[in-house]
């Protein structure tokens, strides 16, 4: 049998049956420590010439701190692992180091070592380390009776990554770009809900909506059951239309690399409360039953959706 097999999820499952640490956004350990570790690499996350030094930085960055974040946690240290070329200018470098420099910054975590080494492809390795004042919010935590929520404008990354990869105009793109290169953490936000006890389940949106949900259907033993009306359209011009390859709703339910936060709670009046307090964007999405599976429901008809994100294997 080869990984391919698999699939991602089959052998992410098979590290979890094997390691009852592995399994969740980042590693809960004791007094309340988290760890994340991410990795980037050249040809399979990003192509170095249409993201530019600072790109590939601030999205590895922000990738690796969006895992302690979606566990109610607060990024505080982070460690860079870069591979690279010998040939690689230095000009490049610190562009990089500056793009590592600036993620961090916004979020209040500080960069406290890392590793190098020579590789034929840039490689770009973030561990991080944080901490939750609460016990952690569980992708595994959903329960029947609760809301379903998201942050953000799931979608608004994928197309930012479509529009980098086939070199639309950057002026027509820019903010979709922008939020492609450095996401938008809801730490405030999601450290709020986790204090205050108003969430059941939470993740990031790394590989798509759907495919997400039905990571987080699986880990809790329930069904989700996404309101098609409810979902959060993306507003796009007709030009940018013209452009895309895709419908505008196959990047909101298969877009991956958002980061924002899907999430279940029985209490939306409070979260609705944080969300205004933190300035975040929140749509209630849909609601947690019995069950299993991720549906969509569309003018009263329930329909079982399958994930089109993205998957390493």
């Amino acid at each position: 049998m080869r990984i391919s097999d698999l699939g991602e999820d089959g052998f992410i499952g098979l590290l979890g049956r094997r390691f009852p640490l592995v399994g969740d956004d980042c590693a809960v350990l004791e007094g309340g420590l988290l760890v994340s570790v991410d990795a980037l690499v050249e040809g399979t996350h990003f192509v170095l010439s249409r993201f530019g030094w600072r790109g590939v930085a601030t999205k590895a960055a922000c990738a690796g701190m969006s895992d302690v974040v979606a566990m109610g946690g607060v990024p505080e240290y982070l460690f860079v692992s870069l591979g690279v070329s010998p040939d690689a200018e230095l000009s490049g470098l610190e562009e990089f180091y500056n793009g590592v420099e600036e993620a961090c910054s916004a979020y209040g975590c500080r960069v406290a070592g890392g590793d190098t080494f020579k590789s034929p492809l840039l490689f770009v390795g973030m561990s991080v380390l944080g901490r939750s004042e609460a016990p952690a919010l569980l992708r595994s935590a959903a329960s029947p009776g609760e809301s379903l929520f998201v942050t953000g404008f799931p979608g608004t990354s994928a197309v930012g990554l479509e529009a980098l990869l086939e070199g639309y105009p950057e002026e027509l793109f820019a903010p979709f770009i922008e939020r492609h290169l450095f996401p938008r953490l809801r730490c405030e936000f999601a450290s709020a809900l986790a204090r205050r006890g108003l969430c059941g389940a939470m993740m990031d949106i790394s590989d798509g909506l759907v495919v997400d949900s039905w990571r987080m259907a699986q880990a809790s033993s329930v069904c989700l059951e996404i309101e098609w009306e409810l979902l959060p359209p993306l507003s796009l011009s007709q030009r940018q239309l013209s452009l895309l390859k895709g419908d505008p709703w196959f990047y909101v339910l298969h877009g991956g690399e958002e980061y924002e936060l899907l999430f279940t709670s029985s209490r939306e009046s409070e979260v609705l409360e944080v969300a205004s307090a933190t300035g975040t964007p929140v749509h209630r999405i849909g609601r947690v039953v019995e069950g299993e599976g991720v549906f969509v429901v569309r003018e009263g008809r329930r329909s079982r959706v399958h994930h089109r994100g993205f998957s390493h294997f």
